[in-house]
């Protein structure tokens, strides 16, 4: 067959997964579909009720059985197929043997009186890079159709041994290096809050599902951005932690292998303690014993907690990187969360580094070293087009291992750099310590119109520097706040950018940041994220 022939075929078999009797009806029109799960008559009250729970709440209900995992289960299956129906959102349909195993942990749950851990029921969703034993995991490559996974990777024997259950796979775009997600197997996943916005990318699948809470927890994956965009662009938790701290092992990847700058596995989720809950699961089963580039460093509950700090805590604030100016509803949110840290008695400082644009410059020509010779490799077999947009180099950007030696050199001076500046701040607060934190843009937009992605500075630069970063919600597109407004632009693609900004255009798109924490704190950088989510919703009721 032709590669678009199996690519047919994948989708139609993917499709006939969900049952008949869930299959609805959404109207062509409306761009929020957010609320389409309670208005759509597919799930009843109950099943509304246990969707509508948050991570911790609903893992309470489980193991003292008010909730079965079976019915739960069924519950979040029937809403990720009104998600996929709306957005789509899905890769992989896993209901049956989501089923299967939702029983089993009943039984279990009956038999002995205890859980089995602590996700016990709890249904996962993973990024169709997450390889399950004996499924498909494409990544959005026809070349990879029919490969069936040998075994489970990592990330997934972690989880499924603290008791989670894995209903479905979620979408990405060809190759994980963009920032939307579309693919030549699966096609485009849409903005449950606006579908003709993006859901962002790399892990666009999964932060479209939770934002129609057909899951409540997710794992994406994170290198220039990944987890942290669609987190920011569905309003949404999203953390990006420390380079080989949670278990890559097992994962498929476009250039796997390149150690210049290193994806990592994070989680996505509608609460910061999903976010905290999946590192606690993950870390808990030690698996540093199973994949031997995880580091040995175990959940840290008292730094979550920020026990480990006295006093009022210091954040810095980041307003531009010098290399994409923010639009107006950015520029709100982080006076938001500036103006409502101060007002919980903390302090905030301003953080103006220099390095940003020379930083991402570097990123930019390590991920292009090998000039596109992973993608030609993949691809070769089935001729399969290359999508626009993507971040994959061209002969003319390789680099030979003495040159990416050289980048990786100046990565390192980046990274020593930049500590030295953040210890510097400690002349600047009044805590006696440098900065806590780093409050900053997740981009210079919210989520954008379909096809419109330029970079992702503000994200892909702690890439770079390997900097634990937490994203958090804040707001919405207001277009009675967030009129258009004259800025200082950096250069003609910065230019171009923001003048595609309208509040109309943009419309309910959510409003998020991020706070980076200092290396290999990120058990910080979540409970500074819980932080400053609790003082936003004390002034502005928005955060959760």
């Amino acid at each position: 067959m032709s590669w678009q022939e199996r690519a047919a075929a994948k989708r139609a078999a993917r499709d006939a997964l969900i049952p008949h009797d869930w299959l609805i009806t959404v109207p062509a029109d409306q761009l929020d579909v957010r609320t389409l799960p309670e208005t759509c008559g597919l799930l009843n009250a109950r099943e509304l009720e246990i969707t509508g729970s948050d991570v911790s709440t609903l893992l309470a209900s489980i193991a003292r059985s008010h909730y079965s995992a079976a019915e739960v289960c069924v519950a979040f299956s029937k809403r990720a197929a009104v998600a996929q129906q709306a957005v789509n959102c899905l890769t992989e349909i896993l209901f049956d043997k989501a089923l299967e195993q939702a029983k089993a942990l009943d039984e279990h749950l009956a038999r002995t009186g205890q859980v089995v851990g602590p996700l016990h029921g709890l249904p996962v969703s993973l990024k169709d890079q997450c390889q399950i034993e004996g499924e498909e995991c494409s990544m959005g490559f026809v070349a990879w159709l029919g490969e069936r996974s040998k075994e489970d990777a990592v990330v997934v024997k972690m989880l499924r041994k603290a008791g989670a259950v894995f209903h479905c796979r979620t979408n990405v775009p060809q190759t994980l290096m963009r920032g939307e997600t579309n693919n030549a197997i699966f096609g485009r996943t849409d903005n449950p809050a606006n579908r003709s916005l993006t859901s962002g990318g790399s892990s666009g699948g999964e932060g479209a599902l939770i934002a129609m809470r057909g899951s409540l927890l997710g794992v994406g994956s994170d290198i220039g951005g990944s987890v942290r965009i669609p987190a920011a662009f569905n309003g949404l938790y999203g953390m990006r932690g420390t380079m080989r701290r949670i278990p890559y092992a097992g994962c498929r990847n476009f250039q796997l292998g390149a150690e210049g700058i290193e994806s990592v596995l994070g989680p996505l989720s509608t609460t910061i303690d999903g976010c905290a809950r999946f590192f606690e699961a993950v870390l808990g089963n030690e698996p540093w014993r199973y994949d031997p580039t995880t580091v040995y460093a175990p959940f840290r509950p008292d730094e979550y907690a920020l026990k480990h700090i006295p006093g009022k805590l210091c954040f810095g604030v980041l307003r531009t990187d010098r290399v994409f100016t923010p639009v107006p509803p950015i520029n709100r949110a982080l006076d938001m969360a500036v103006e409502s840290v101060r007002r919980a008695g903390h302090e905030v400082i301003e953080w103006e580094p220099a390095s940003h644009p020379a930083i991402n410059e570097l990123a930019g020509k390590i991920f292009y070293a090998d000039g596109g010779a992973d993608y030609d490799e993949i691809t070769k077999s089935t001729g399969e087009p290359r999508f626009g947009g993507a971040m994959v180099g061209s002969a003319e950007d390789s680099l030979s291992a003495w040159e990416l030696w050289q980048a990786c050199r100046q990565r390192d001076q980046f990274r020593v750099d930049y500590l030295r500046d953040w210890e510097a701040t400690v002349s600047r607060t009044s805590t006696g310590r440098p900065m806590d934190g780093l409050i900053a843009p997740a981009g210079p937009t919210p989520a954008f119109p379909h096809d419109n992605f330029i970079s992702p500075t503000y994200t892909m630069a702690f890439n770079v520097l390997d900097l634990p970063a937490c994203v958090f919600p804040v707001t919405d597109v207001d277009p009675q706040m967030d009129k258009v407004a004259q800025a200082q632009t950096f250069g003609d693609d910065d230019a171009k950018q923001y003048a595609r900004y309208s509040p109309e255009t943009f419309a309910n798109a959510p409003v998020g940041l991020q706070v980076v924490a200092p290396h290999f704190r990120d058990e910080q950088a979540m409970g500074l994220a819980r932080v400053i989510s609790e003082a936003l919703k004390s002034s502005h009721g928005r955060a959760t």
